[in-house]
């Protein structure tokens, strides 16, 4: 199992410190955007897919362009239609702004820079879907002139976005319900934390690296997430 490497740690406990005293939404999203800036993003949308129902104004959870700059684009290149959302409705995986475009046969086309808000053109970068229940939720992109694509800063960003999505939804509804780590859980994502492997977090607690692999797998499952970076991040968020 690969360890999470200790620049997305040191990216993510930095995160959870600006989420720990975030009262708003454009806090949250000025966080992610913080962790994105490590990468070289310079740009962030976010979206709640839940109401995204028509136009994209009541959807809108980020930006950091006037909220009526991405009114006026959805009326032209509707958010709830475009290729990224459609991408993003058919898998949980996050993915690429530029394999979309390379799906799509537009390669150094025009067209695929019209859909696209003006402040992205010439951009390139990363949408990262959420999915509670088996339902797309919310949806997070991130853009920069030459951002690091690398599996690396994709798992990182996407961990921090479902951090940040855990803090949304308190602040939404503070009495949501949370999902209780047991203690031994909870010991072996802190252990993971600090970059220990799985025979090293085994060998602190006193049993076997397949013991802590169940406990590690039991702690995902509690916290809705697909991997262990995310477990870490999330868990850190406080929705523990």
């Amino acid at each position: 199992m690969r360890v999470p490497s200790r620049e997305t740690l040191d990216a993510l406990k930095d995160l959870v410190e600006r989420l720990s005293s975030a009262a708003t939404v454009a806090d949250i999203g000025n966080a992610l955007l913080s962790t994105g800036e490590r990468f070289g993003f310079v740009d962030a949308l976010i979206i709640d897919m839940d109401k995204l129902l028509g136009r994209v104004g009541p959807a809108l959870v980020f930006s950091i362009h006037p909220p009526i700059d991405i009114v006026e684009h959805d009326a032209q290149s509707p958010f709830a239609n475009h290729p990224f959302t459609l991408r993003a409705r058919a898998s949980p995986q996050p993915f690429l702004m530029s394999d979309v475009r390379r799906a799509m046969g537009l390669e150094g086309d025009e067209r695929w820079w019209a859909m696209l808000p003006e402040s992205l053109k010439g951009m390139d970068g990363i949408v990262i879907p959420i999915y509670e229940r088996g339902a797309l939720t919310w949806c997070a992109a991130f853009a920069g002139h030459a951002p690091d694509l690398s599996a690396a800063a994709q798992a990182t960003m996407s961990a921090a976005v479902q951090a940040g999505y855990a803090l949304y939804l308190e602040l939404l509804d503070p009495n949501t319900a949370r999902s209780r780590l047991s203690e031994r859980e909870a010991a072996c994502l802190r252990l993971l934390s600090e970059g220990k492997s799985d025979a090293e977090i085994g060998g602190a607690l006193g049993i076997t690296a397949r013991t802590v692999r169940y406990h590690l797998n039991n702690a995902k499952q509690k916290l809705g997430v697909a991997t262990r970076i995310q477990a870490v991040a999330k868990s850190w968020s406080g929705r523990t």
